[in-house]
């Protein structure tokens, strides 16, 4: 089971936009769902972070419905999707409120993903979407924030060191905060001179990258 969230900044995207990505994990066997959610300049954090937790409980009905409840899930997400499949995957005490037991998870898919919002570049984006940084939801928006002392959920980030809208400093920020809580299953990906674009090449090339990514799934079963 897949649910992937789509990218464009929070303001922009759509499932629809991102059919590519939900066929990749389809072709290879699995159930896939893309929940969408409300978008900057109306809405913003926590507004966005309330329609990721509806769509995860809409998602959990659904697989009920199907007779899926059995299944573990893979998040992932690219982009502004990262950040949000990252939010619902280490926000333990969300879960926690919502009565879902976290290891209901058996992977975490991040392709550029925003996951230090303190060190993304201050734009137009990250204000509507998070606030000020002296804003209490700019910390609550940022995943590198919910990380516990032990971390042990199977991880593949990819990012590239020349994403012109997610800086690279923020997920080196986010990587070097988990290295030292999770050893095993902690899978990183750099692209040198990588753009935000190269972060989901996979999605349309036989590269590196994919194989990477393939054989990622096929560890985890």
């Amino acid at each position: 089971m897949v649910i992937f969230f789509h990218g464009g900044g929070w303001s922009l995207g759509s499932p629809e936009m991102f059919k590519v990505n939900a066929a990749f994990f389809a072709d290879r066997g699995y159930h896939v769902f893309m929940p969408s959610y409300r978008r900057i300049p109306f809405y913003r954090y926590p507004r966005i972070r309330e329609d990721l937790d509806v769509g995860f409980t809409e998602v959990l009905a659904c697989m009920k419905a199907l007779g899926l409840e059995n299944h573990k899930i893979i998040l992932g997400g690219m982009s502004a999707g990262g950040n949000l499949a990252a939010l619902l995957v280490y926000d333990r005490l969300g879960l926690q409120a919502r009565n879902i037991n976290p290891s209901i998870f058996s992977g975490l898919l991040l392709f550029g993903a925003a996951l230090d919002m303190s060190l993304l570049q201050a734009t137009p984006l990250r204000w509507f979407y998070a606030g000020s940084p002296t804003d209490p939801n700019f910390t609550k928006a940022s995943p590198i924030n919910y990380l516990q002392e032990k971390e042990t959920l199977p991880t593949l980030i990819i990012h590239g060191t020349h994403d012109g809208l997610v800086a690279y400093r923020s997920v080196e920020a986010f990587i070097k905060k988990i290295s030292v809580r999770q050893t095993e299953n902690l899978t990183i990906k750099i692209i040198p001179k990588g753009s935000h674009l190269d972060a989901g090449s996979w999605n349309f090339f036989d590269n590196d990258l994919r194989r990477l990514l393939v054989e990622w799934l096929e560890e985890r079963g």
